[in-house]
């Protein structure tokens, strides 16, 4: 049973961050469906999952050098690709960056970090890597953000690095999709909630047997499914993991 059924048989497709809990999830959710023709692995170090399609590319999400030698790479290979999708993304590093609870926990050395690998790092992989997608076939650039990102939904307040950084990638996303708009007719380009996952990034935060949390084997499932059903007037926003869309 295939989760990317939309899409012609034997697309490239593309994730950035592939050694991450979502993002080998995804690795892993793309392997066994068979509408996939090749499988692109983007990571600092080279993922583990065994595939004959995959193809491990190296970069470094803060290093714009090897993001644009990636995507040379991606062209080299590929020529153009169907579906791309972004699985990086950092909330604490357990020692000194931490989710900030009140405005006296700011740091700004901490908020820059935190913004190159949620904002800057995702924006220069669309630099680099939004040319590549398909002109003439449905392609889609899909970034992991978080709820948290959404202006609208703070209510609970804190996370000061980690909301504004999210929600500076929201704006990315968005100005992005109104350029594809005119230069890739059929591109989609939007933002994923995929809630709340038991990753390395979540653990901290989550209780192992939390409500509503899941494992990044489901979360990789439904966040393909999502991809799936996206048309061309979803693009530029941002959806949760049940297809459910979440206000800027």
């Amino acid at each position: 049973m295939t989760n990317l059924s939309n899409f012609n048989r034997g697309f490239s497709a593309a994730v950035f961050g592939a050694t991450g809990g979502i993002g080998r999830a995804l690795i892993e959710a793309l392997c066994i469906d068979p509408n996939v023709g090749s499988i692109f692995a983007l990571s600092r170090r080279k993922p583990d999952t065994i595939d004959r399609r995959i193809q491990w590319v190296p970069f470094d999400l803060e290093s714009e050098e090897t993001i644009r030698k990636a995507s040379d790479c991606l062209k080299t290979l590929a020529g153009s690709l169907n579906l791309v999708m972004v699985a990086t993304g950092v909330l604490h590093d357990n020692q000194d960056i931490r989710p900030e609870k009140n405005i006296k926990s700011l740091s700004g050395e901490a908020m820059d970090h935190i913004f190159r690998i949620n904002a800057t790092g995702p924006a220069l992989i669309a630099k680099h890597c939004a040319p590549l997608l398909s002109k003439s076939e449905k392609s889609i650039l899909a970034f992991l953000s978080a709820r948290v990102g959404s202006i609208s939904d703070n209510e609970l307040g804190g996370w000061y690095s980690y909301r504004a950084s999210k929600a500076a990638l929201h704006m990315v996303v968005k100005t992005l999709s109104i350029e594809l708009s005119r230069t890739h007719p059929k591109a989609i380009c939007v933002a994923m909630h995929p809630g709340t996952v038991h990753t390395p990034l979540s653990r901290p935060f989550v209780a192992e047997k939390a409500r509503n949390t899941v494992e990044p084997s489901e979360a990789a499932l439904n966040i393909t499914k999502v991809i799936n059903g996206l048309e061309l007037d979803h693009t530029g926003r941002i959806w949760d993991w049940q297809g459910k869309e979440i206000e800027p």
